[in-house]
């Protein structure tokens, strides 16, 4: 497998460096394109809130840009290409695992799920999005910075730095506070387990893709403070005052709940990661 620039023979130091100015580098070319299509939008009389499809638009262009740009990493099969039925078993375990979390809350609260006119056009259009999404912070989080650690046999600071940086991403987030911070962080362990065990960022991708997908579209609910207008299902429940619970405005994501699944989740890996390198053996998750 080809290596990027940064992953070459340098320090950690010097990897991370990297990392940092290509983040830097994209956030600002991004932040350009974004500000050239408002101008042009603006100059043809639109009000400036009709340029998120444009905005939106460079979140599509944004991993090809990461890769070819600023990372030099280039597309590699073995480092993309996923079985179907593998596909098909981390998209269920994404639905499954925010339907679990659901089912805990069910024990401490009620429940409404209301089914409403469903405009089709706009759940295949954010559904793309959700997906471009779940790639662009795979592609940053673990494609990337997770690997930096992982070419120095750093595999523990690795996992638990990656997904600190992945829950700072979201400190802007609606209703961001320190139990979504954690939970975020616990959510960022368990991918990148799995990204470590499977050495694939693919099934990661539609894991993430899945979660963010049944939460904001086929649920209705919030996904990581980001509420999503087309819903096929819309799952309310009646104490909001409950934060604890429900997580507030963030989500299911800043539940307690959330946190009791996903630390018993890590807890189990990080157990058998330790009895496997004992025994020498290692099974896929």
């Amino acid at each position: 497998m080809k290596q990027r620039r940064f992953l070459k023979n340098q320090t950690i130091w010097a990897k991370l460096t990297d990392y940092l100015f290509g983040l830097i580098g994209y956030y600002l070319l991004t932040a350009l394109l974004l500000l050239i299509l408002t101008m042009i939008f603006t100059a043809f009389g639109h009000h400036i809130y009709e340029k998120n499809i444009f905005e939106e638009l460079v979140y599509f262009i944004s991993p090809p840009i990461i890769l070819l740009v600023f990372f030099k990493r280039p597309y590699d099969k073995k480092y993309f290409i996923l079985p179907v039925k593998d596909i098909i078993s981390a998209t269920f375990m994404g639905f499954i695992l925010v339907v679990l979390a659901y089912l805990f809350i069910l024990f401490f609260q009620k429940i409404h799920m209301k089914f409403g006119k469903i405009d089709w056009f706009m759940v295949i259009y954010y559904t793309l999005m959700l997906f471009n999404a779940a790639l662009l912070e795979e592609l940053l989080v673990r494609g990337i910075l997770l690997e930096i650690f992982l070419q120095k046999n750093l595999k523990w600071i690795g996992i638990l730095f990656s997904s600190f940086i992945w829950s700072i991403f979201h400190i802007g987030n609606n209703g961001f506070d320190l139990l979504s911070f954690l939970n975020i962080l616990l959510i960022g362990i368990l991918f990148s387990f799995i990204y470590i065990r499977r050495k694939n960022l693919t099934f990661v991708v539609f894991l993430h893709f899945a979660w963010n997908l049944t939460l904001g579209i086929i649920l209705g609910s919030n996904v990581s403070g980001l509420e999503f207008l087309p819903k096929i299902i819309t799952v309310t429940i009646p104490n909001t005052n409950n934060i604890l619970i429900t997580g507030g405005k963030f989500g299911i994501e800043a539940s307690i709940v959330t946190t009791f699944i996903f630390l018993v989740i890590d807890l189990y890996l990080i157990v058998k990661s330790k009895t496997e390198s004992k025994t020498g053996s290692s099974d896929n998750i």
